[in-house]
């Protein structure tokens, strides 16, 4: 019996070993396999929701949302922190809040950088429709892939995955 249970504890502990070893280039071939590797030029369609004229002089508003994951809450890892996926709540508020920044920041053309359409780190919230219908409802909207990975393998205990 003594034995048996030698045995089945060596096939365990080989397994996870054999898994460690094979996660690395399974992760490298995974990447690899499903790339993006856009077009040199792809063609934009605006879905125009005004019906005003272009004025004379435009102004912009330029922000890079962090996906709506990055607040002053957060502890992310490549700032030094340890998370890498915020808290669902947190992903929430800050998209309420973000909404609110721009509907107090009047523009002629928002460009918002980090949308997440659906990803683990939001939660699988489309933060794209959810500021068309909070903050840009007057507005024509453009999308634009610009990082589109199946898998984000970082950190390693807690990965930000799609």
């Amino acid at each position: 019996m003594k034995g048996k249970k030698l045995s089945t504890f060596v096939k365990v502990i080989l397994v996870v070993i054999i898994a460690v070893i094979l996660y690395f280039p399974g992760v490298i071939l995974l990447g690899t396999l499903t790339d993006y590797n856009p077009e040199k030029v792809i063609n934009l369609q605006v879905e125009d929701n005004s019906e005003t004229i272009a004025p004379l002089e435009i102004t912009l508003f330029d922000w890079n949302i962090g996906y709506a994951g990055l607040g002053k809450d957060e502890d992310f890892f490549l700032d030094g922190g340890k998370t890498s996926v915020p808290e669902k709540s947190h992903v929430e508020k800050y998209m309420e809040d973000i909404a609110n920044i721009i509907k107090k920041n009047s523009a002629d053309i928002y460009l918002i950088q980090e949308i997440d359409l659906k990803s683990h780190r939001s939660y699988n919230l489309n933060e794209l429709e959810y500021l068309r219908k909070n903050a840009l409802k007057s507005y024509g909207v453009t999308y634009a892939i610009n990082y589109n990975v199946l898998f984000v393998p970082v950190p390693f205990m807690n990965p930000m995955g799609r």
